[in-house]
């Protein structure tokens, strides 16, 4: 045998045609882990690290499993792994590695057991990814430009095409020659041209992109602490704001010259009647933008991520306004970008929120540029105009977009139960060793089985005697045709799929700019000493609470209550609330939540109305609630908006209206439409009632009814957990609403009203509270709050209702119910998802009831 010697490198021959083939940086090898899926993703071998990624992202990485379960075996040892391919050379497994990412990011609940390590890991390496992302971008878009450079010099130079003679040839020697078979057309793929292939390298450069920004914007909004000194935007806040302006500057630039071109291209064709796609790069970067709308994501999450920073964290807002770019002021492309037409309406919200942030930053710093008086004058000129066009809800419109969802939801789910069907058939059918006609017979007699078409069936089992003799060229056709029809049913069942993401995309495409717009609304209507700005507010974000919430209402009660007649503002604030309040957007709110709310009732009432797909109503719900947010923002902080009583008796009498059309059914205890939507219509009330103090004296006693029965709701529900998700989310809005509804018996309280009404609303409380079992520790706390405040009223008083307290035993009441409120507090210590804020302010309740409880005592 002979021993082959090693080949040295040619070190003279083939310098010229020397292949450079790019390689990942090399660094330190990781030690081999004690799990094997790290150590696939850290292999040598690219197809084994892409099939580990892609593994992961079907499986543990998956939006499905990562929100529904808590996932503990997802280490910061595989996460790192994973991060470590971001940066890899290789397209496939980048977009595999950030993919796994962006779903961790973006629908893992449960993060907050490895701090702020993941936000520290992931946002340098993503920044760094989206950095060559640009460069990548920039590069093949010279090239781009060369190569049309190129083409368009050969084609003046090649000589024009010789005129069209009257003789035809003939395409094929074999055409009708008598006697010859004809041969059957090969179809001659079409070679992938250059600009073809940099258009593709391109877009994936866009794709890296989009999926960098995704998981940035998850990490701003759900893990990043930016206030604290430990965060990593904190720190380098300058390198975030850069990159992440630089991707949103190249993708508007871009997406605004494809819209000059395909205007251009369009005049073009019209009167040429055709276009040289291969040559024109600018056509071909929009043909396949418009199959992916990749570079519009680009943009539309670029802003978001600036919005979503910005709006906890002034020392990044402080930064933006002063940043310059390559094209000038960054701040004045953001207000450009407005007015710009071609960008998605998304990102030009995005664009309106960012400047409203502005606003309150400019008026407490002097090293900005711009003034107030002429941010204030963009806002009403630019900014509302834009509001205004979005925030608007057509119920024709939406009903024939949830319809479409609905119906196509239904067709795919009939085609999946069909194809289920046939495949549990085949199993059978194979277990028993049948011929193909036997199979295609069973098939069908199963299938008229379901129609109850049982005389055909007959004649399908008479005639499966006869079919048994069938020969083998007979069955090999059959076997044919079954293959043949399933891969029909394939084909079919996918194009049902394509068209319900369709249908779902269609009406994202119109939910999406209506909940931004009104999101951005609230967060505007929102007076300097209300928002996280102000000395002393904290940190709270307005995109998170948007500032009107029924929690800090009613800790801070008197507060407020002294400042019902409107807050307290600078000049500036007023005169631009003003404006506000006479533009008609927040009418536009109003008449949107209003609207929402009778397509949910009809949905459930009217017959004839067809129901609503559950995608759609949490959509809508979703709506409903930024609504209530905004208008009992506008309430607290717009005086002039809705002042007088005629408007305000007006709207609360359709809010009583709802209420009363959306009463439980006795046998399942629901409503018509969801309990977040009910919630939303009492906290929006609570609202009009503490702010607009001329609606104490339209309330009823049908109202005060009403609105009793909402405290004393009763529900068979347990307490929450984790494993029904429905479950969990209707508890909490029945305890927003018990909240709500409380909190606006608190302030009809405050008024002097006789013994009979106290009585009434005392007897309610009481009720509620004793039942402790089904009463959440919230609406308990609530409940003892109010009733300390409604008998702390000394004698003489006109409030003080001691003959309803002691015929009530409330205090016999207080003394069995705050053991149970402590037990209850102790538990809820225990329990995730229970703020110390809550905890706290549970306990000073119990110590307040005590002391309460001695002070009664004393008397």
């Amino acid at each position: 045998m002979v021993k082959h010697r090693k080949r040295k490198g040619n070190k003279g021959g083939n310098k010229g045609n020397k292949v450079n083939i790019p390689t990942t940086p090399k660094t330190a090898p990781a030690p081999p882990s004690k799990s094997n899926t790290v150590n696939r993703i850290r292999h040598g071998e690219i197809r084994v690290r892409h099939g580990a990624l892609t593994a992961l992202s079907s499986t543990m990485f998956s939006a499905e499993s990562l929100s529904r379960s808590s996932n503990s075996i997802i280490t910061m040892e595989l996460l790192q792994a994973i991060s470590e391919r971001i940066m890899e050379e290789d397209v496939p497994v980048s977009m595999c590695a950030l993919g796994c990412i962006g779903n961790y990011v973006l629908f893992q609940e449960n993060q907050a057991h490895h701090g702020n390590k993941v936000e520290t890991l992931l946002t340098p390496i993503i920044l760094t990814r989206m950095n060559k992302a640009c460069d990548g971008v920039e590069k093949i878009a010279k090239e781009m430009t060369a190569l049309e450079q190129k083409l368009q010099l050969e084609n003046a130079k090649a000589p024009a095409p010789a005129p069209a003679s009257g003789v035809i040839e003939s395409s094929s020697t074999n055409a009708d020659v008598p006697g010859k078979k004809k041969k059957k057309k090969q179809q001659v793929k079409q070679p992938i041209s250059p600009m073809q292939k940099l258009t593709s390298a391109m877009m994936e450069q866009w794709s890296i992109q989009s999926l960098c920004l995704h998981a940035l914007c998850g990490i701003v909004e759900g893990t990043a602490t930016n206030n604290e000194s430990s965060s990593i935007l904190h720190h380098q806040r300058n390198e975030f704001l850069s990159t992440v302006m630089r991707s949103f500057l190249l993708a508007s630039e871009i997406i605004q010259a494809l819209s000059a071109a395909t205007t251009t291209a369009g005049s073009s064709s019209a009167e040429n009647g055709s276009s040289d796609m291969n040559g024109n790069k600018m056509l071909m970067i929009a043909t396949k933008e418009n199959q992916s709308n990749i570079i519009s994501d680009v943009v539309t999450y670029a802003l978001r991520t600036i919005h979503s920073s910005c709006d906890e964290n002034v020392e990044l807002l402080t930064s933006l306004l002063s940043m310059k770019g390559a094209s000038g002021d960054v701040f004045q492309c953001i207000i450009s970008s407005i007015s710009n037409t071609s960008l998605p309406a998304l990102a030009r919200i995005h664009c309106c929120a960012i400047v409203i942030l502005s606003r309150k930053i400019i008026a407490s710093s002097s090293s900005v540029v711009k003034t107030v008086e002429e941010l204030q004058q963009l806002l009403i000129t630019q900014v509302l105009p834009l509001l205004s066009q979005f925030t608007l809800y057509s119920t024709d419109i939406a009903s024939a977009l949830y319809a479409r969802v609905k119906e196509t939801h239904e067709k795919l789910l009939q085609e999946k139960t069909d194809a289920s069907m046939e495949k549990e058939i085949m199993h059978m059918v194979d277990k028993r060793k049948e011929s193909a006609r036997l199979i295609a017979r069973r098939q069908k007699v199963m299938k008229k089985e379901q129609k109850e078409q049982k005389e055909k069936e007959k004649m399908e089992a008479e005639s499966a005697v006869t079919d048994n003799s069938m020969d083998a060229e007979g069955a090999d056709a059959e076997a044919q045709e079954i293959a043949e029809k399933e891969a029909v049913a394939a084909a079919a069942a996918e194009e049902m799929e394509d068209q319900y993401d369709k249908a779902i995309n269609a009406w994202k495409n119109a939910c999406l700019p209506l909940k931004l717009s009104v999101e951005v609304i609230a967060n505007m209507c929102v007076s300097g000493d209300n928002d996280p700005y102000s000395a002393g507010s904290g940190k709270g974000g307005l995109d998170d609470d948007m500032a009107w919430d029924s929690d800090e209402e009613e800790r801070h009660f008197d507060e407020q209550h002294q400042q019902h007649q409107g807050i307290e503002m600078s000049k500036e604030d007023e005169a631009f609330f003003n404006q506000v309040a006479d533009s008609g957007v927040l009418d536009r709110v109003l008449a949107v939540f209003g609207g929402i709310l009778l397509s949910l009732m009809n949905s459930k009432n009217d017959a004839e109305v067809q129901s609503i797909h559950p995608l759609a109503v949490e959509d809508l719900v979703e709506v409903v609630e930024k609504c209530s947010i905004c208008l009992g923002n506008a309430a607290c902080n717009l005086p002039a908006w809705k002042k007088n009583e005629s408007d305000v008796t007006s709207i609360w009498h359709d809010f009583m209206q709802c209420l009363k059309a959306v009463k439980c059914d006795p046998s399942s205890n629901t409503p018509n439409i969801p309990f977040a939507a009910i919630a939303s219509i009492l906290s929006t009330m609570g609202a009009f009632l503490r702010f607009r103090t001329a609606l104490v004296k339209c309330v009823n006693e049908q109202d005060l009814n009403l609105i009793l029965s909402f405290v004393t709701m009763e529900t068979t529900a347990t307490p929450k957990d984790d494993n029904s998700k429905m479950q969990n989310a209707d508890m909490t809005a029945i305890e927003d609403l018990q909240k709500d509804a409380i909190g606006m018996l608190g302030i009809l309280c405050s008024e002097p009203h006789p013994d009979e009404v106290n009585n009434k609303i005392c007897n309610s409380f009481l009720t509620t509270l004793h039942r402790h079992q089904f009463t959440t520790t919230t609406v308990m706390n609530e409940i003892l709050i109010s009733l300390m405040e409604m008998y702390s009223s000394d004698e003489g008083d006109p409030n003080n209702h001691e003959q309803v307290f002691k015929s009530r035993d409330v205090l016999g009441s207080f003394q069995k119910i705050i053991p149970m409120f402590k037990r209850k507090i102790r538990e809820g210590e225990k329990m995730d998802g229970i703020s110390f804020d809550d905890i706290e302010l549970w306990r000073e309740t119990a110590v307040n009831a005590s002391r309460f409880v001695k002070y009664k005592k004393g008397q």
